[in-house]
């Protein structure tokens, strides 16, 4: 297996951040300036995770349930590998498979790629999940796995997926490539043409393409260029905002977006109108009074302003686990999944044979029910014959407020890592 997902490095201008980059010019130098440029939520966190089941299966021919039950490291999270991670790999590896012809076409697996040819502004690259050739047809396909399942993600047009697509071009100069195939597969989010879907175009357009790449990377040169050096200190780093942050449905996979001022501007003003009007005077909130209209804008401002306040949750997380005190709030263990105990399996397969309960009670072949379901199964007075055997582990922190919660706060990770000096 290449290098662990969570471990690569990602270029200035990374692929995976082509629409977001795009879109909002100033993204870039405000990651990279207030340190946020690296930071990883968990549902990122269990992307990385099924991309990293996904690579070792393709390249050594497992199943992904064969990875049920294990955890993976990210960066800043520990993933369990459960059925639907399982189920969602398994989806993309057989479409990958199939359209490579089960390795009779040529296909290269996490191909990384760098897109110094087109003399970009700053480093600029990525890597592929699946980069396949077409030779009969002249085409090359890159196939991009996408984990989520709260954000449809579109073939047609998608910036992310063209920057793959002209890596792979690049990277490829000695293949007689005609035509583009762009291939999304995304299994958990419902969408009109199912989970897979594509967009095939001539490689010219790709090449014409690429020169609105190239300006949208100009402007966010600028952007970096003309950042104060002293960031929000700087007098003139309102008129660089206004210039070049620009907030919208990209801020979703943002790093810096919880501490974006263009963000909490935009979102501050949609709250205030659900309150009141240019006037001051208060709006009428009945639901059942709203026109349609009125209730389409409401919607529209309430994504905004929701995905605002996630941002605003994580960062407030992240600056709790460094050891910075949140007023009123606390840091309390996150309770995972019980899981069997590692080497309990035997154990435990031997007290449902002595309680003669059937295979299908404690097993899905070839692993064991979770320990509820067999604990179920054995009935109250025998449950006790497997309760040693299993484990709820903690699975991180969450921030609560104090005077909601009755659990015990624990420790920041800074704390755990480090010596606390007192003035």
């Amino acid at each position: 297996m290449s290098a662990g997902h969570a471990q690569r490095d990602h270029a200035q201008w990374s692929a995976s951040a082509s629409a977001r980059l795009w879109a909002c010019a100033g993204s870039l130098a405000l990651s990279g300036r207030t340190g946020q440029a690296d930071s990883e939520s968990e549902a990122a966190a269990w992307g990385t995770a099924c991309h990293e089941v996904s690579e070792d299966c393709l390249r050594h021919g497992r199943k992904p349930e064969e990875w049920i039950g294990r955890f993976i490291q990210t960066k800043r999270h520990r993933i369990e590998v459960d059925e639907e991670m399982a189920e969602t790999a398994q989806v993309y590896v057989d479409y990958v498979m199939e359209a490579g012809v089960f390795g009779l076409k040529p296909t290269w697996i996490e191909e990384r790629f760098k897109l110094d040819a087109i003399n970009p502004p700053f480093e600029a690259g990525g890597t592929a999940d699946t980069v396949i050739y077409h030779d009969g047809e002249q085409l090359l396909e890159v196939v991009d796995l996408k984990g989520g399942r709260g954000i449809v993600v579109e073939a047609l047009g998608n910036k992310q997926a063209r920057t793959y697509a002209l890596g792979a071009v690049l990277n490829n100069p000695g293949l007689d490539i005609q035509e583009v195939k762009v291939t999304i597969v995304q299994p958990r989010a419902p969408h009109r043409d199912g989970p897979i879907r594509s967009e095939t175009f001539h490689v010219t357009d790709l090449i014409d393409w690429t020169t609105e790449l190239l300006a949208a990377m100009r402007l966010a040169k600028l952007a970096d260029d003309t950042y104060g050096s002293n960031g929000s200190e700087d007098g003139s780093f309102d008129e660089w905002a206004e210039r070049f942050l620009h907030p919208g449905d990209h801020c979703t996979f943002c790093p810096c977006a919880g501490s974006c001022p263009a963000l909490a501007v935009a979102a501050k003003s949609k709250a205030l109108l659900f309150f009141k009007d240019e006037s001051g005077v208060e709006q009428e909130n009945t639901v059942g009074k709203l026109t349609p209209a009125e209730v389409a804008e409401i919607l529209d401002r309430a994504d905004m302003i929701q995905n605002w306040l996630n941002a605003v949750r994580a960062h407030a997380h992240a600056e709790a686990e460094a050891g910075v005190e949140i007023p009123n709030y606390q840091l309390v263990a996150k309770v995972g999944r019980e899981r069997w105990n590692d080497g309990a399996e035997a154990d435990v397969i031997a007290a449902c044979e002595w309680a003669e309960l059937p295979l299908s009670e404690y097993q899905n072949a070839p692993k064991l029910r979770t320990p509820k379901q067999v604990r179920k199964a054995l009935g109250p007075d025998l449950a006790k014959l497997v309760e040693r055997h299993s484990t709820v582990p903690t699975a991180g922190t969450s921030l609560v407020r104090q005077d909601k919660t009755v659990r015990t706060p624990v420790q920041p990770k800074a704390h755990l890592l480090f010596d606390v000096i007192d003035d």
